[in-house]
């Protein structure tokens, strides 16, 4: 009775000796996976990251351009009035000699 005792205590270590190297290489897969996934996201991040800087970039770019364009047209237009006022007196001038 105790040789069938120790037979069955044997085969049942063996059994989770087994069991647990198994648990193991599960573990040791599912890691690796986990880190095969954590590269591909993290290097889709950084090019989202990059495209997204680079479309930033080219927006501002974009805007400083449209800022300068329009600010040259306000000063162009601002002078509209004073160019008119001398044309005007010169006019005036001319009309006052003859």
């Amino acid at each position: 009775m105790q040789e069938e005792q120790l037979a069955q205590l044997t085969a049942h270590a063996e059994q989770t000796e087994q069991t647990l190297t198994e648990f193991q290489e599960t573990l040791q897969a599912q890691a690796e996976q986990i880190q095969t996934a954590t590269s591909t996201s993290m290097e889709s991040f950084q090019s989202q990251v990059g495209k997204a800087s680079e479309s930033y970039s080219q927006q501002l770019s974009t805007a400083e351009q449209t800022v300068k364009h329009n600010l040259k047209r306000i000063v162009l237009i601002s002078l509209i009035p004073t160019i008119l006022l001398i044309i005007w007196e010169l006019v005036r001038y001319i009309w006052l000699l003859t």
